[in-house]
Parts: C-alpha cells; sequence; structure tokens
C-alpha cells in the first residue's frame, strides 16, 4: 500500500469508526426489530460508506479494494449486522457498475448514496406495467457480490465480529472468578492458551487477506482480466479467514463458560454472528476443497 492509499484509507476508518457509539446506542434495537435502526442507516450514508464501491461516473467513491474491506472489518467489529448490510451494499455496487452508462444513471439518479437491494435465486416475477414493472415474490435472503470481491468482503464481517469477541473476553477475563475458581479466568493458563490460539488465527487469516487484496485490480469492472490464480487465492484467502475466525470466536466463547450463552453477552452476539457469515457461499468451506482442486492442476470449479 502507497503512503498516499494508506492515508485515504485511515480516514475513511477513522470515519466510521467514530460512529461506534452510535452503533453502541442501537445495537440492542436492531436485534429486537430485526433491521437497521434508521437513525443508525442514515449516519452510515451520511459518512459516504454506501459510495464507496459506486463507479465514479455517477458520483461514486470508488475506493481502492483494501480501503473497503478494512471499513467493513471496522463496521462489523462494532456490531456484526451493521458490518453484513455494509458488505452486502457495496456488493450490489459493484453489480450495478457493470450496467451500460444509460442504465447506471437511471439507478443512481437519486445519488451516489443509493442502496440497491438485489437476490441471487429468481423466486419472484416481473409483469411490465405502464410506467415500469410490478415485482411480486418472496425471497428469505437478499444477497449478490460479482465472485472476484465477494470472498474478502464477506471475510472481512467475520474478522470484525472475531475482534470483538476477542476484545469482549478479554475484559472478562480480568475480573470473572469462575466457579469453583480462586482468581480470575486471565489467570489460568487454560485461558492464556486459548486466547494465544485466537489471536494467532485471527492474526494469521488476517494477514492473508490482505496480502491478496492488495493484488486485485482496482478497476470495479476488471474483474474478467483475473488470473485464475488469483481468482484461487482471492477464494482461498477469503475462506481461511472467515474459518480462522470462526474458530477465534469458538474459543473464546466456550473459555467464557456460561456467561457467553446469555443475550446480554456480546460473546453470544458474536458466536451466532459468525456462523452466518461462514454460511455464505463466497467463504464456505467448500472453497478451500475446490482451490484444492485448482492447485492440484483440476481446474478451478466455483461449484463442485
Amino acid at each position: 500500500m502507497t503512503t498516499h492509499t494508506a492515508i485515504k484509507t485511515s480516514a475513511w476508518v477513522e470515519r466510521v469508526r467514530a460512529l461506534a457509539p452510535l452503533v453502541e446506542k442501537w445495537r440492542d434495537a436492531g436485534e429486537q426489530e430485526r433491521h437497521m435502526p434508521r437513525p443508525l442507516f442514515e449516519a452510515l450514508r451520511d459518512t459516504g460508506v454506501f459510495t464507496m464501491s459506486v463507479s465514479k461516473a455517477v458520483g461514486g467513491a470508488e475506493v481502492e479494494e483494501e480501503t473497503i474491506v478494512q471499513v467493513i472489518e471496522e463496521l462489523a467489529r462494532q456490531d456484526g449486522s451493521v458490518g453484513w448490510n455494509v458488505m452486502i451494499a457495496s456488493g450490489a455496487a459493484v453489480a450495478a457498475s457493470y450496467l451500460p452508462q444509460a442504465g447506471l444513471k437511471e439507478v443512481y439518479r437519486g445519488g451516489p448514496s443509493t442502496v440497491i437491494a438485489g437476490a441471487l435465486l429468481p423466486k419472484g416475477a416481473a409483469l411490465p406495467v405502464p410506467g415500469g414493472f410490478r415485482l411480486t415474490g418472496h425471497w428469505t435472503f437478499a444477497i449478490r457480490d460479482f465472485a472476484a470481491f465477494a470472498g474478502p468482503r464477506v471475510a472481512a464481517v467475520a474478522l470484525g465480529i472475531a475482534r470483538a469477541a476477542l476484545d469482549a473476553f478479554t475484559a472478562l477475563a480480568r475480573t470473572k472468578t469462575p466457579v469453583l475458581a480462586t482468581s480470575p479466568l486471565a489467570t489460568q493458563p487454560t485461558t492464556q492458551e486459548r486466547v494465544g490460539r485466537a489471536e494467532a488465527l485471527w492474526l494469521a487469516g488476517r494477514a492473508f487477506l490482505y496480502e491478496t487484496v492488495r493484488e486485485l485490480p482496482q478497476s470495479l469492472t476488471c474483474s474478467e482480466n483475473f488470473t485464475d490464480d488469483l481468482r484461487a487465492r482471492s477464494r482461498l484467502a477469503g475462506a481461511h479467514a472467515a474459518q480462522s475466525a470462526a474458530e477465534a470466536v469458538d474459543l473464546m466463547f466456550n473459555a467464557a463458560g456460561t456467561t457467553s450463552i446469555y443475550a446480554s453477552s456480546r460473546l453470544e452476539r458474536c458466536f451466532r454472528d459468525v456462523h452466518v457469515a461462514t454460511q455464505h457461499v463466497a467463504v464456505a468451506a467448500s472453497n478451500i476443497e475446490m482451490v484444492g482442486q485448482y492447485f492440484l492442476g483440476l481446474g478451478l470449479q466455483w461449484r463442485r
């Protein structure tokens, strides 16, 4: 990363880091309502994060991929759901960038902070009506990322969640003395070993991910120019980082004992969120298998 790029990345990360008190304020409400509270959405919109992957042709920021991944990771550290929503929105913006100029401008006629909702599976029907289309259908999830960028962005969510779990457990371990114990968790060798392993998993997964992200082409619409080797390493880095993050969270969840099972515990939320993230097809464990197949000279497949 050049010095200029590092400065820009830091500025974006600091911009979203400043939202931490607001994210904390609305975290429980978002959990209960099952959607992002409007004040939080508006604050995110005002930071410009929804413009990060939007083409400059329509006023978007079109920032470097490493910056986007770091911003998603930071937001996921604050709240996994917030990081996930921003990740999904960024993926939809990448998809939109492949539209012809006229179509792209129509989609973003409301401005570069427009958020697009979409779905992977065509379970609905769009019927022509005067002035447009009437859409009818029901979708369990609204997700779609062009595959070249999806893995690292989803993995960033998992890494942010894992960082939150590590920090939450560290704070707990200094004060909690388990039943039948005579000293705090932090003083116990078993706890120390688990924290060491969790930190190693997080650091190693993150290092491989960012090393790979720095090699990705920076133009939104150049994924067709990726080599198979880079595609394979991107998928492997994303899957490895996400799976490592989940392992780190599991270590912290188990080390906390019964404290981690209650909804009031940050670890409980991290446990649920990180295991949702690892179910995304872009970071599923099957990617590791298929990349192994590629390294054995048997070609790179998107699915079995």
